[in-house]
């Protein structure tokens, strides 16, 4: 149809858009020779009213103001002929309300969009412009990715000083107007956040928060209505609704760029954004991709702490689809194939038919029309609308008119698989999905659908499994097959478990029960003397609990017990062996077979052993009646040889000291000299000082700076170097090695590992061939490393503890806990007294939130809980403890409550409520009368405000616990009904 419309400088080719205020026509400009968009006022609006001819420039006049690229530039603005037009770009990508009837977008692409938008609205209200009618239709797109903001019309300057509106008339369109719109209340910046909102809501559901066929009604639910929440997989984004959809303008977000942050932590895409204000605020890290779990198309994906519980109703949560959305999608559905028909029979493959065949097929397809008037979609066999396009593709696959048809056959097969869905039976929808995919294999609806029916399947699958498993598991420790190689033990059904959920609390501490059990079986049998079977059960629990504390502590006492034991019969074989020995004097030779050698290893195993200590004291006896006999004969060497034989039993006996000191001092020099140093060198070894560099002093070995005169063996080697054939000298330098392990092992036994390991090492530079020094080390590293596993666990447990001491329970205490508990189950995964500490706190937990019940403060107890679940997800506990209080909650508040209900005729809101102490309670969110409020029982003043704003009424109410009062005021004011037509309110269409 020809554009009469001429306008000079543009030739107008065609019009691509009409509203309610213009027509939109796709013109060229002819001095550049670019396509644009001009939009030319209705004539009939400009006779007798400048309104609109106002308003249409105004709108022009805020374009020019503003300049981002996602709001359209104005390029010119005139009149000609009684002609009121704009030019604008010419916008090629549709609006959003054409996207929106493709199918539900994807949640990153609503995100994109919609920062964008609001980047946008950010520019203008830096510019103090409102727009006051932002809808899917006002949204174009430039291209494929950059939505533009247009339609300014009813915008709104606020410094301007004037309004195009009279007073208390409202414009715009209902569906997405903020609450001060349809009250006619002053608009901000806040305004166009709530409608951004509603834009949000409906593009990630498909639907919006409210559902009214009148305008009065859905300007109620803007008013009073609590949006409902989105759906599960989208619950990240729920605190961002709830701060847009606020009903009051001060609990929403206060700017756009408020708006942008939030998404900016909440990072739900891997696109980043900047704005052109200050800072260049990014919006989205691109280091944080995109989370499957938030995809529209993933609508089975859910968080862990998600009940276990898969009915037909969860199930319509996880796939996101309600009966009202049915409806939606099978609109939008409807309009796709209406758009799209003429595009099938353009693009559809080319058939070399008959004409009786074309007649066939169009008659097969006629029939396929009647049977889906009728309902008969797949049955009865034979004469259904099924068959119909099976026949049809038998004779020309891939014929367009039968795969249009197809896809709205698939529909029904879509629309009958979420009713089985909504039975529950998953199975059933899956198999409606399959019937339909072998018609319209490439049909997105059912191959979505069967994507997430299969994820159900899955999951429910995995829930199944692990209740299974549990009860296997119950079974299996009341039968007292606790684990392998027992068949179907408890052991391997809690593993299973944690392989599907490895945060089950009831599979982690049955394994630790297990645990516990098999270790305390062992200790019985160990205390009965069945050894054997307690180190097989031992063994048993390393392999089954790797690391497991309780095990090694019990083999460290089995360990030790078997120790004592063995060294107590080597003692008592010492023992008997050394009394053989005195009876045929063999007290200190020959080497390796006399009783003070006997007696010294029975003290290297057992210090304070009293029948040792008195056996070389028989000893130095015996040598000092010998040392005595040969000082009265004057035979000096035997005296010296049996008193220093017998100061090798006791070092520091006096009597044998005193001999020792009479005989040498009547040697000759050289003797004499050789005698005193012998002496010194036994008198050193005895005082631990047995090489350069290293002493052991009151059992405390370490590194001192001892010379030639200091230490043992020095001493040894100078009497060498005098008396080379001195034999004494060199038994004394082989029996320093021998003394220097006996001195490492009493250390070990007295726990210092670490001394005892040090003197060993030092030990090996002098006699390097000492292998079982070698070999006591090893041991010693083994028994440190355990001493410090006990002591990491012990300071593990230490904090926990301190934190278990800590009162009252909190956030923070909740957080710092969870922290060390990490660190100490990492350290020790299969510890029972860590776990035991979480099972404690837990019960700290709720016992936190009993406290607070028992003095009726039910907010803090229920918040408690559900923090303790964020960071403990699905712990059963917890679960029944919020549960509980929920309901003593609700029983709590019904039993002190009663409920008003008020009423103002025509229509009228509360707006203060007082008790008798003249304190303010707080409103509920809907105000609007007719309202029901419920309040503790007692006397209140109430007062209403009407329509107007100004004319108000105030009484007296009792309420009175669990009944109902109901109050009624005439507030003498206009209906309802008038008040909407007197404030210009009217329907935009379907936005």
């Amino acid at each position: 149809m020809p554009v009469e419309i001429e306008i000079p400088g543009y030739t107008l080719k065609e019009q691509i858009g009409s509203g309610g205020m213009a027509r939109v026509f796709l013109a060229i400009q002819e001095n550049l020779g670019r396509e644009v968009a001009v939009k030319v006022l209705h004539h009939s609006l400009t006779e007798g009213s400048e309104e609109f001819r106002t308003r249409f420039l105004h709108e022009g006049q805020v374009l020019a103001r503003l300049t981002h690229r996602s709001i359209v530039p104005i390029y010119d603005i005139g009149t000609h002929d009684e002609i009121v037009y704009m030019v604008m770009e010419y916008l090629r990508g549709g609006t959003l309300q054409d996207r929106m009837k493709s199918g539900v977008m994807n949640v990153g692409d609503v995100i994109k969009i919609c920062a964008q938008v609001a980047l946008a609205l950010h520019t203008a209200h830096l510019q103090k412009i409102i727009h006051r009618d932002l809808k899917p239709s006002n949204i174009m797109f430039r291209n494929n990715v950059t939505p533009v903001l247009t339609d300014f019309g009813i915008a709104r300057v606020l410094d301007s000083g004037h309004t195009l509106t009279q007073t208390g008339m409202m414009i715009g369109t209902p569906q997405y107007m903020s609450p001060e719109q349809i009250m006619a209340h002053d608009v901000d910046q806040r305004s166009d956040i709530y409608s951004l909102g509603l834009m949000l809501y409906r593009l990630l559901t498909g639907e919006l928060p409210f559902e009214a066929s009148e305008p009065m009604a859905m300007a109620m639910h803007q008013i009073n209505t609590p949006p409902r929440p989105l759906p599960s997989h989208l619950a990240e984004l729920q605190p961002v609704i709830d701060l847009m959809l606020a009903k009051k303008q001060e609990d929403r977000y206060q700017s756009c760029i408020d708006f942008c942050n939030h998404l900016q932590r909440i990072s739900l895409t891997d696109e980043d954004y900047a704005t052109e204000i200050s800072n260049q605020t990014r919006i989205f890290d691109p280091s944080q991709l995109s989370d499957p779990k938030f995809q529209v198309t993933d609508k089975t994906s859910r968080p862990k702490t998600e009940q276990n519980t898969w009915t037909g109703a969860t199930i319509n949560t996880i796939l996101g689809k309600t009966s009202l959305q049915k409806k939606i999608r099978l609109g939008i559905f409807g309009l796709v194939l209406a758009v799209s028909i003429g595009a099938y029979f353009f693009l559809a493959p080319s058939y070399d038919l008959s004409p009786i065949e074309e007649r066939r097929i169009e008659k097969l397809l006629d029939r396929f029309d009647g049977y889906m008037i009728t309902n008969n979609f797949y049955e009865p066999e034979g004469e259904n609308a099924a068959d119909m396009l099976r026949k049809v593709f038998e004779m020309a696959p891939g014929y367009g008119p039968a795969q249009e048809a197809a896809d709205r056959l698939a529909e029904e097969y879509w629309t009958d698989a979420i009713d089985r869905i909504d039975q529950g039976n998953l199975e059933g929808a899956l198999s409606f999905v399959d019937d339909g995919l072998l018609l319209a294999p490439e049909n997105e609806s059912l191959l979505e659908v069967k994507a997430q029916i299969s994820t159900a399947i899955a999951e429910r699958q995995r829930q199944e499994d692990i209740s299974r498993l549990l009860a296997t598991a119950e079974q299996a420790v009341a039968a007292d097959r606790l684990a392998p190689p027992d068949p179907d033990n408890a052991y391997e059904a809690f593993r299973e478990v944690l392989q599907l959920d490895d945060l089950n609390e009831t599979a982690r501490s049955g394994l630790s029960d297990i645990q516990r059990d098999l270790v305390s079986r062992a200790r019985e049998d160990w205390n009965a003397g069945e050894s054997l079977s307690a180190k097989s059960i031992l063994t048993q629990v390393e392999s089954l609990f790797p690391g497991s504390t309780l095990a090694a502590n019990l083999q460290s006492e089995i360990t030790e017990a078997e120790r004592i034991a063995g060294e107590q019969i080597e003692i008592d074989q010492l023992l008997a062996r050394a009394e053989s020995q005195l009876e045929n004097q063999q007290l200190v030779a020959p080497a390796g077979n006399n009783a003070l050698e006997s007696f010294d290893r029975v003290l290297a195993i057992r210090p304070d052993s009293p029948e040792a200590i008195a056996g070389k004291n028989r000893i130095a006896s015996a040598y000092l009646s010998q040392a005595n006999a040969a000082l009265e004969s004057e035979d000096l060497p035997a005296s010296l040889r049996a008193a220093s034989d017998g100061l090798k039993a006791v070092p520091q006996h006096p009597e044998l000291l005193a001999v020792q000191e009479q005989a040498t001092g009547m040697l000759d020099e050289k003797s004499r000299a050789v005698q005193t140093r012998l002496q010194l060198a036994e008198r050193l070894a005895n005082a631990g000082r047995f090489f350069p560099g290293f002493a052991v002093e009151q059992g405390t070995p370490g590194f001192i700076a001892v010379g030639a005169e200091g230490n043992a063996l020095e001493v040894y080697r100078s009497i060498e170097e005098l008396d080379p054939d001195n034999q004494s000298a060199r038994n004394g330098i082989a029996s320093i090695p021998d003394k220097v392990f006996a001195a490492a092992r009493a250390l070990q036994r007295e726990g210092e590992l670490q001394q005892s390991k040090a003197l060993l090492q030092a030990a090996l530079t002098p006699f390097p061939g000492e292998s079982r020094y070698s070999g006591l080390i090893r041991n010693l590293d083994q028994e440190i490393a355990q001493v410090e596993a006990s002591e990491r666990l012990e300071s593990q447990l230490e904090s926990l503890d301190a934190l278990l001491a800590q009162s009252p329970v909190n956030s923070a205490l909740i957080d710092e806990f969870d922290r060390v508990f990490q660190e100490s189950i990492r350290q020790f995964p299969n510890e029972v007294a860590v776990s035991e500490r979480l099972s404690r706190f837990l019960t700290r937990i709720t016992d936190q939130s009993q406290q607070y019940v028992s003095v009726d403060d039910y907010d803090p107890a229920l918040a408690l809980l559900e923090y303790a679940l964020n960071v403990y997800p699905g712990n059963q506990d917890l679960e029944n403890a919020q549960t509980s209080l929920i309901s003593s909650q609700n029983q709590w508040i019904a039993s002190i409550s009663g409920r008003l209900a008020i009423d103002a005729t025509p229509w009228g809101r509360v707006i203060e409520i007082r008790n008798q102490q003249n304190e303010t309670v707080a409103l509920p969110n809907r105000t609007e009368t007719p309202v029901m409020i419920t309040l503790p029982a007692g006397t209140y003043s109430v007062v209403v405000e009407a329509g107007d704003a100004v004319t108000r009424a105030e009484m007296s109410v009792d309420v009175i616990a669990q009944q109902t009062t109901v109050r009624r005021t005439d507030l003498n004011l206009m209906t309802a009904q008038a008040y909407f037509e007197k404030s210009g309110w009217h329907r935009h269409g379907n936005d």
